[in-house]
C-alpha cells in the first residue's frame, strides 16, 4: 500500500510557507488587485532594483488564476513526495543547501536568458522539486527500485524531471521557465556529485529500503573493481 514518506522539520516548513504565500497572494492579486502582486516573481528579462531579492524569493510566488488550487496542492504533494526524502537521507542543513543552490541558479540563469528572448515571470515551487528529483536520482542511481510495479533504478528520478521539462515546454513554451527548470536538475545532481564526500552519512529512509542501499552500493563496488 502506497505511503507518503516521513515529512521533515524543513519540508514542513516550506508546505507551510507555499500555503501562506499562495494564500496572500490570492488576496493580494484577486481582492486587492494591486499592481505589487507578482513582486516576488522574477521578472526574466527586465532588470530592476528587485532583480537581486527576486532571485531568491520566486519559489513563493504565484500568478493565480482561475482553480490555481489545484495547482498548489500539487504542488504541496510533489513536495512532500521529492523533497522530504532528500532531508531523512542527508539531513536539514543539506537539504536546505540543495534548495538554496536550486533557487538560486535557477533564478541566475533565467534572468541571463531572459536579455535575449521577451521578458517573462519564473515563479513558483516547482524548481524545488526538480531539484529535490535530480538529487535524489542521482544519490540512488545504483539502487533497484520498484515504482508502480515497473523495475528500475533510481536515475529513473532524474528521467521523470526531464520528462516534466519536455512537457510543460509542450504546453507553455517560455525559453526562460525551461532554463530555469532545467538549472534546477543540473543543482540537483551536481550537489550530490560534487559534494557526495562531504554530505553526511545517508539514513535508511522510505525512498529506499536497507536491501536496495547494499545492492546499490555492491553494484557500485563491482563496476569500480572491473574498472
Amino acid at each position: 500500500m502506497f505511503q507518503f514518506p516521513r515529512l521533515m522539520p524543513l519540508t514542513r516548513g516550506l508546505l507551510i510557507a507555499t500555503a501562506v504565500s499562495f494564500l496572500l497572494h490570492s488576496v493580494v492579486q484577486v481582492w486587492l488587485q494591486s499592481p505589487w502582486g507578482l513582486v516576488l516573481a522574477l521578472r526574466a528579462g527586465d532588470l530592476s532594483p528587485w532583480t537581486a531579492l527576486q532571485l531568491f524569493t520566486h519559489p513563493l510566488a504565484w500568478a493565480i488564476k482561475p482553480r490555481s488550487a489545484l495547482e498548489l496542492a500539487f504542488a504541496l504533494v510533489m513536495l512532500w513526495w521529492f523533497v522530504s526524502p532528500f532531508e531523512e537521507r542527508y539531513g536539514k542543513k543539506a537539504a536546505a543547501q540543495l534548495l538554496a543552490l536550486a533557487t538560486l541558479s535557477a533564478g541566475v540563469l533565467a534572468a541571463l536568458v531572459g536579455l535575449l528572448t521577451p521578458p517573462d515571470y519564473v515563479l513558483g515551487p516547482n524548481n524545488w522539486v526538480f531539484a529535490s528529483l535530480g538529487a535524489l536520482g542521482w544519490s540512488l542511481r545504483y539502487a533497484p527500485m520498484d515504482i508502480l510495479g515497473l523495475r528500475t533504478r533510481g536515475e529513473a528520478y532524474v528521467w521523470f524531471a526531464l520528462a516534466l521539462v519536455g512537457i510543460n515546454f509542450l504546453t507553455d513554451p517560455r525559453v526562460p521557465t525551461l532554463v530555469a527548470e532545467l538549472a534546477a536538475i543540473g543543482a540537483g545532481v551536481g550537489f550530490v556529485a560534487w559534494r557526495r564526500r562531504r554530505l553526511p552519512k545517508a539514513r535508511v529512509s522510505s525512498v529506499v529500503s536497507i536491501d536496495a542501499a547494499r545492492r546499490s552500493r555492491d553494484g557500485k563496488n563491482k563496476k569500480e573493481w572491473l574498472n
